[in-house]
């Protein structure tokens, strides 16, 4: 609409389309936009959310700390959320004592983040200490309140006081159960998840996909392959075995126990193979199986049209290591170094060079693989 300008109405209305667009460029434009007409207030909270939710966080934090109104929970709010998107639970943290210490008031959302953060952290007397802030808001009888103060208490390891709230609380739904359920397994706890499990089918309910795929994660964690293919015939009746999702959990399930024909049929029947489908099964196959067998689906992913990520070139060089394929692996690893793959420092990529070091030793042979 040539001749008519963005008002702030139309920047609220933009931003999470933006956001869900994850571009960066359309971002500062914006933000430039909103320099020139020197436009504030909730627009700015506007901002640190789009960054945010496009992985800059520390842009969103420089608007933050440029505001000059202070005093609003609900840029703190946005702030916090921002971090726990992004993974940096520490700065929650510290941003919730920033707040008390300005006396700047606590609302649901910085609360909800807060608790979110100190169970990711497993900061059990932060998570307490929120908690108590909590009650004295009086807003535990909201369950988007108390599910994260259990799943705190739960990755925490406060196993008993975590079931003991959670089986408290009024009008538990899917969201509640599937939230709990994660927490438990996260924490390291598959057999309570599924104990649980039982618990909710007494209540009548029904597993959605979600709550689905973390009970086939729990069966696998904790070896029990008699409910895990129960599991799988649930998601055949329910018509939920084509999703995406469902499926690659039900692959790492069978790979993990080592039932790798089975992994294989359910592979061969996704219509959908997006690349977490074909690294679930190379990664199961240099895990749990012939690292052979890991090469051999990495030729059939490059007649696909699916791109490699670096999910699948953690598998491929693992695979290489245990095989001592060294050339086949400095080729992957020059290849990674080209294609700019970010890795964790725990990958196994980081391994390679040890690998070499091993080989060039006389440790080691230059076999490719045939």
């Amino acid at each position: 609409m040539e001749g008519v300008e963005p008002d702030t109405v139309s920047i609220l209305n933009l931003a999470p389309a933006v956001s869900r667009l994850e571009d960066i460029g359309c971002c500062k434009s914006i933000h430039g936009y909103v320099i020139r007409r020197s436009i504030c207030g909730v627009v700015l909270n506007s901002l640190i959310d789009m960054y945010s939710k496009c992985g800059e966080v520390h842009l969103a934090r420089r608007i933050f700390d440029r505001m000059q109104v202070m005093d609003d929970d609900v840029s703190w709010a946005t702030m916090m959320a921002g971090y726990v998107q992004n993974g940096c639970y520490f700065e929650v943290l510290q941003l919730l004592d920033k707040m008390r210490y300005k006396n700047v008031k606590t609302n649901k959302v910085s609360v909800i983040n807060a608790l979110l953060a100190a169970a990711e952290m497993r900061d059990l007397e932060r998570g307490v200490e929120v908690h108590n802030c909590a009650l004295q808001m009086g807003i535990l009888s909201d369950i988007v309140v108390a599910t994260p103060v259990v799943s705190m208490y739960a990755k925490c390891g406060e196993l008993k006081k975590a079931k003991e709230l959670f089986l408290s609380l009024e009008g538990r739904d899917l969201v509640a159960w599937s939230a709990f359920l994660l927490a438990l397994v996260q924490a390291g706890y598959p057999g309570e998840a599924l104990s649980m499990f039982q618990e909710m089918q007494h209540e009548g309910l029904k597993p959605d996909k979600v709550i689905l795929t973390i009970l086939v994660s729990a069966c696998a964690k904790s070896s029990n392959l008699r409910l895990g293919k129960s599991m799988h015939c649930y998601a055949i009746k329910a018509d939920m075995e084509s999703d995406t999702s469902t499926g690659t959990t039900l692959m790492s399930m069978y790979t993990r126990l080592e039932l790798f024909t089975y992994a294989i049929t359910l592979f061969n029947r996704m219509q959908n193979k997006d690349v977490v489908v074909w690294n679930t099964l190379i990664n199961g196959f240099a895990k749990y199986g012939d690292p052979r067998l890991a090469l051999e689906v990495l030729h059939r992913l490059q007649l696909s049209e699916i791109q490699p990520d670096s999910g699948t070139m953690v598998g491929l060089i693992s695979a290489c290591a245990i095989l001592d394929y060294l050339d086949l692996g400095t080729c992957l690893h020059g290849s990674i170094e080209k294609r700019g793959f970010e890795f964790d420092i725990h990958s196994p990529v980081f391994a390679l060079p040890s690998m070499c070091c091993y080989t060039a030793a006389g440790g080691g042979n230059r076999k490719k693989p045939r």
